[in-house]
């Protein structure tokens, strides 16, 4: 991954799913019966397949107060990086900032920092003094699934924001999403190459299974 310059808060990459017996009336009545039948039955075999496409690929569990993770903190400036190696990407954390705690990973943590919006790892020991932390395993955290088409993901739910890379046949973790049904982002951890970050649900590239909770 690239090197990138920040401008406040907003990161810019700088390169970069029984035929029942009827009672017989009428003739007519007989006839718009098999009809309607025959309706039923057609009902019957299209609306669970379609029903569970739709769950299994891009399925939302309600909003809660909660939010994933564990909270946890920093006890001053720590950046994020997009992947988990000190040359990738970078966010940026706070002191003060309410970090959610995903997962952990040969000694770097998952977070996402609710306060700028940015996702990152973080080197455990750069976590503060005393403060909680995941003992989630990042190989088996969120729901699997991928993309359809190539896609980016972005450290912060913003098309301005760093770039990572998603591509067919990636393994990718789908975590929890972000915003409205209008403009939702799904958080998201690429087992392939290590990426992680936000793929809009706009172009409706990415699909997971079960059903994943807001952030």
């Amino acid at each position: 991954m690239r090197g990138i310059s920040m401008l406040g808060d907003r990161l810019l990459s700088v390169v970069a799913p029984n035929t029942g017996a009827h009672t017989r009336s009428s003739g007519a009545l007989s006839f718009l019966g098999a009809i309607f039948a025959a309706i039923a039955l057609c009902a019957a075999a299209i609306s669970p397949t379609a029903a569970a496409t739709s769950t299994a690929s891009r399925s939302l569990s309600p909003t809660s107060a909660q939010g994933i993770g564990v909270g946890t903190w920093v006890d001053g400036f720590r950046p994020l990086y997009q992947c988990p190696a000190s040359g990738c990407n970078q966010g940026q954390a706070y002191q003060g900032n309410d970090l959610a705690d995903v997962c952990t990973l040969q000694g770097w943590d998952l977070v996402y920092n609710r306060a700028n919006g940015h996702t990152g790892f973080i080197a455990r020991s750069n976590l503060g003094n005393g403060a909680p932390r995941s003992n989630q395993d990042c190989n088996s955290v969120g729901h699997k699934g991928g993309v359809i088409a190539n896609d980016v993901i972005r450290q912060c739910p913003s098309a301005g924001c760093n770039a990572g890379q998603a591509f067919v046949g990636n393994d990718i973790a789908a975590i929890c999403y972000v915003g409205p049904a209008s403009a939702r982002w799904v958080w998201v951890l690429n087992h392939a190459n290590g990426h992680e970050g936000f793929i809009s649900l706009t172009p409706g590239t990415l699909f997971w299974e079960g059903s994943i909770p807001p952030c």
